[in-house]
């Protein structure tokens, strides 16, 4: 009987290690559709930016010292036709040569807004833009930027 036992015993551990040796990990890997997962993606991505981003439009002119005073005209009815935006161009001196060396800008919205830019030197004016710009909710924004010259 004790030997019976002893073999028992002895058999224990080899018995717990072929049932562990027995159990099988499965690991899973979940493949997925590369075209269904981008489109997704960009989708996602796609509503982020429209989240993001406003739509808005952008209109500017260019006054440089040799702009003639018949363009400039030409650009308030545009503003004005267009945006509802008043663009008055006012004080302008020209040297010898003809360029601008003096000019007063306004820019009058339809919210009752003003925006002036006004220069005065014996040197021909730094090109600059007078801009509006409309969102999609119609809201406008109006004002000036020097325009940095290519070198």
């Amino acid at each position: 009987m004790k030997s019976n036992q002893l073999k028992r015993t002895s058999l224990l551990p080899f018995i717990v290690i072929m049932l562990l040796l027995q159990n099988k990990t499965i690991a899973q890997v979940k493949k997925s559709d590369d075209k269904k997962t981008s489109t997704q993606q960009l989708k996602a991505i796609e509503k982020d930016i429209v989240n993001i981003s406003e739509i808005k439009t952008k209109v500017a002119i260019k006054i440089e010292a040799t702009s003639k005073s018949e363009d400039l005209n030409k650009n308030k009815s545009f503003f004005k036709e267009t945006f509802g935006v008043v663009l008055n161009f006012s004080e302008i001196k020209r040297n010898d040569k003809n360029e601008i060396i003096a000019i007063k800008v306004e820019l009058n919205d339809t919210k009752g807004n003003k925006k002036i830019y006004e220069i005065e030197g014996l040197k021909p004016i730094k090109t600059f833009e007078a801009f509006v710009e409309k969102d999609e909710k119609e809201n406008l924004e109006t004002g000036f930027n020097e325009v940095k010259e290519k070198k």
